[in-house]
């Protein structure tokens, strides 16, 4: 049977920067970032390694990584907070990325969206004040047996709430600021925007043209 397929769009147009959900039968949603959370079950992490190896090196963008699972909860995002990042950019590396470690084809008990990016859960507590969303929040399932080889076992786990989570947040913030600002420079010496555009859509109208000199 087929599962469910989620990524998150780039592809310009009216869904620009929002999560494409495909059904098993095909239809397709797409949810703004901000506004849901996503609660995924049974994941898998898919990779068409020849693109990526190839946007990589320099080729433009176009689809090669999603996420498999077999059911998908549509949830209001009031209490969540970041678990462990789970990435794929193949402008950096051409793989799934999970604290520090390669995990195509890996699979997981549960992921969740947090804005733009996906979580691993970190601790087993239920999830606070998570209201389903009025006509989408009911759990749709599809039975599926996922095979395949190099498989990636984590345990299901639920993440800390904004507030847990929020004074270690803090502590790391000016450190992951000067990070990115380093990153920025290093795109911009080798002329690659790709990723400064991407980060910069979702930077607020009004902060942009703050920052902007008077006379622009």
């Amino acid at each position: 049977m087929s599962k469910y397929k989620i990524r998150f769009n780039l592809g310009r147009g009216e869904n620009y920067l929002k999560w494409k959900v495909t059904s098993p039968n095909g239809d397709v949603n797409y949810y703004e970032p901000n506004n849901v959370c996503l609660h995924m079950e049974n994941c898998k992490l898919v990779n068409q390694q020849g693109t990526a190896n190839k946007i990589f090196d320099g080729a433009n963008k176009t689809v090669c990584a999603w996420i498999e699972s077999e059911t998908v909860t549509i949830f209001h995002p009031s209490n969540i907070a970041q678990g462990i990042k789970v990435s794929f950019n193949p402008r950096v590396q051409p793989n799934w990325v999970c604290d520090g470690e390669i995990v195509d084809k890996g699979r997981f008990d549960v992921l969740y969206t947090f804005e733009n990016g996906v979580y691993q859960p970190l601790i087993s507590n239920e999830i606070e004040d998570m209201d389903k969303l009025d006509g989408v929040g009911e759990i749709i399932e599809a039975d599926i047996d996922f095979k395949g080889a190099e498989e990636w076992s984590h345990s299901t786990q639920y993440p800390f709430t904004n507030s847990q989570l929020q004074s270690i947040m803090l502590e790391d913030m000016d450190n992951l600021v000067d990070s990115v600002i380093e990153k920025i420079k290093e795109d911009i010496k080798d002329g690659d925007l790709t990723a400064i555009d991407e980060l910069l859509r979702f930077v607020p109208k009004e902060n942009l043209i703050g920052y902007l000199p008077e006379e622009i």
